[in-house]
């Protein structure tokens, strides 16, 4: 049969017209950093809500990114200890970021001044997120409600 957690999440792969998921408090922590893979493969999915999520570790990156619609990701309450996801400033159609309440670290990447689209970018509650607001707000952001 293979590995269970790739069995027992097989069936995600069918959708291949998803466009929304919101999954929050579902526990998918067999199913360890594979997570991102297999919702990388739903190029038309724009809304992808995984809060209180019991996913841990670090915020996987991609092999390769197929986020083409993603517009809301909500990362909120889950166990991520790692630096921040820096291929998230690779979306550009990203109008809603929430990854409040993890253990986040590092510097805010500064392609995050560039998406045309964000007005909302919650980090509140992470450990120690560093970057520089005036650089990032200084770009194209028009409006944009900030939580750190």
């Amino acid at each position: 049969m293979g590995d269970p957690a790739q069995v027992q999440h097989e069936w995600m792969t069918g959708f291949v017209s998803l466009k929304h998921l919101e999954m929050n408090f579902v526990n998918l922590s067999s199913i360890g950093p594979q997570w991102i893979e297999i919702l990388n493969k739903h190029p038309f999915l724009s809304k992808l809500y995984l809060a209180n999520y019991s996913l841990f570790g670090s915020i996987p990156t991609p092999r390769f990114l197929n986020f083409t619609s993603l517009v809301v990701i909500t990362l909120s309450a889950n166990n991520f200890n790692s630096k921040f996801p820096e291929w998230l400033v690779n979306v550009s159609r990203l109008v809603y970021v929430d990854i409040s309440y993890n253990t986040l670290y590092g510097r805010l990447p500064l392609g995050f001044g560039e998406l045309p689209n964000l007005e909302y970018l919650d980090l509140y509650g992470n450990g120690n997120i560093r970057g520089n607001v005036f650089q990032l707000l200084r770009k194209s952001w028009r409006k944009i409600k900030f939580s750190i």
